[in-house]
Order: C-alpha cells, then structure tokens, then sequence
C-alpha cells in the first residue's frame, strides 16, 4: 500500500510512503532529512508514521 502524504508546508512536495509488509516497516521517498531540524509539523509526521510502521527506510539522503 502506498500513501501519498501532504506536504509539511505549502511550499513542498508531498512525500510517499510504501508499507512493506502488512506489520512493520515502510519506505519512504521524496522526504529530506536535513529539513526536519526546521519543520515540526514534518517531525510530527515522521514521527506518528514511525509509531505506526516500527521501522522507516529512507532512500536517496545525502549524508555528507
């Protein structure tokens, strides 16, 4: 099942979530990271889809 999430503010894309099984984990793209230190309306989502999945994998960040 995949969810497509509305943006954290008006100026962003939605991201998406991908449930990969029917009881722990999800996948999620289009979500930056870095800018969850700026946004707590994006914090409180990761957060509650964190409570919700167990376990969140983010793809394409640039760590450096």
């Amino acid at each position: 099942m995949t969810t497509t999430l509305p943006p954290a503010g008006d100026t962003r894309t939605a991201f998406r979530v991908e449930r990969l099984t029917a009881t722990i984990g999800a996948e999620l793209s289009g979500v930056y990271l870095g800018d969850v230190a700026r946004d707590e309306t994006l914090f409180a989502q990761l957060r509650a889809l964190l409570l919700e999945h167990k376990v969140l994998f983010f793809r394409d960040q640039d760590i450096t």
